[in-house]
């Protein structure tokens, strides 16, 4: 496939800067890409006719709609479009777009990069579970046709932040599917924006309307929950949560989870993100911090996989290793390799290997 990723000329931008960003990005995928700083007036010829999936950054003040022919097919995979903006802006909601990326600051492009190349090289169909913008998940179902071993379902972490979407697990939800699993890879609106009881009842509504699609389609199937770091900690609810009304799932997998949410908070890890996401400091919420924090209810009902990056940040390292020891209940599987933060997400890492093996030789114990 190829790439093009196009710029507005007009951007405060260090060109080198950002050519090396998207050169990384796109020689770690192997894709051949094209970069092109426009000038204002040449955005519409640049992507109406763009020959190649595309990362477009435009005028602050433009919605790509407005550059585009109505019905451009963003499912097309040879022209699919995602929009970056290093800053804060509100969603650009052009419905040719496949994802805009913003807020994330400048390092984002690379993110960017991986989110158009993956939709390209892996198309998914949406799956709604509500009328809010973020309230989807994208389904990948295996090659073959024939049933899937699992239902994963994906829960990207962030920091429970809205800037941070799900394209943070767009690798796993390929490999996964390539693995055999149909793959769903979750958005939720985020406690920043809109409390912390929506986010509970998004993901309790995703996974429940990923299992009703994929048990018409194949009937019972074993579901698996999947979360990364702030999204392990709701894995970890949510998969109790479940297992406590009668809908259990299989196994819950925490890849770098916040298991231990008050050592957070008083540890002001990601500048106070737990107070933010939850509503307030455990003394003033304690019943909340207790329902959410995985260490403060060790005994576990559902099949547990701990997966934790030697080389992650001490913080996170330490209360998982804490949490592996404290719990009790159900199975705990735990898987501790050389690796930081992100070799957790990366299919092609020794640790997210292992992480899977583990995972498979819980489910087919399971079925």
């Amino acid at each position: 496939m190829r790439l093009e990723v196009v710029l507005d000329r007009a951007a405060p931008l260090d060109r080198g800067t950002v050519e090396g960003l998207i050169e990384t990005a796109a020689s770690g995928l192997s894709v051949e890409h094209r970069v092109i700083w426009c000038e204002a007036e040449g955005f519409e010829e640049h992507l109406r006719d763009r020959p190649a999936a595309t990362v477009v950054v435009p005028p602050d003040n433009v919605e790509v709609a407005a550059l585009l022919r109505p019905g451009d097919d963003r499912r097309d995979p040879r022209r699919v479009l995602v929009r970056f903006d290093a800053h804060a802006r509100g969603r650009d909601a052009s419905p040719q777009l496949s994802a805009h990326l913003r807020g994330i600051g400048l390092g984002g492009v690379t993110w960017a990069v991986r989110a158009v190349v993956y939709a390209a090289r892996s198309p998914a169909d949406t799956l709604r579970y509500g009328e809010h913008p973020e309230q989807f998940g994208q389904l990948r179902r295996p090659d073959g046709g024939g049933p899937p071993a699992a239902l994963a379902v994906l829960v990207h972490g962030g920091y429970w932040r809205s800037r941070w979407q799900l394209d943070l697990m767009d690798a796993l939800a390929i490999d996964l599917a390539d693995r055999g699993l149909i793959s769903v890879n979750l958005e939720y609106r985020r406690p920043d924006r809109h409390g912390w009881q929506a986010t509970l009842e998004d993901v309790h509504a995703g996974v429940r309307q990923a299992a009703d699609a994929v048990g018409r389609a194949h009937g019972q199937t074993p579901i698996v929950l999947i979360g990364h770091s702030a999204g392990g900690q709701l894995a970890l609810q949510i998969a109790e949560e479940r297992g406590a009304s009668g809908e259990p799932v299989a196994a819950v997998v925490s890849l770098a989870g916040v298991v231990d949410l008050d050592a957070a908070d008083a540890r002001e890890l990601s500048d106070g993100a737990v107070r933010l996401a939850l509503g307030g400091r455990p003394a003033e919420i304690p019943e909340r911090y207790l329902a959410a924090s995985p260490l403060a209810r060790p005994q576990r009902q559902v099949p547990t996989i701990v997966a934790i990056g030697a080389g992650d940040d001490p913080d996170l390292v330490e209360m998982n290793r804490r949490f592996v020891a404290a719990a009790s209940g159900g199975p705990i599987d735990v898987v501790e390799l050389p690796g930081d933060h992100f070799d957790l997400i990366d299919p092609t890492t020794p640790l997210w290997t292992a992480t899977f093996d583990t995972v498979a030789s819980r489910l087919w114990r399971s079925v």
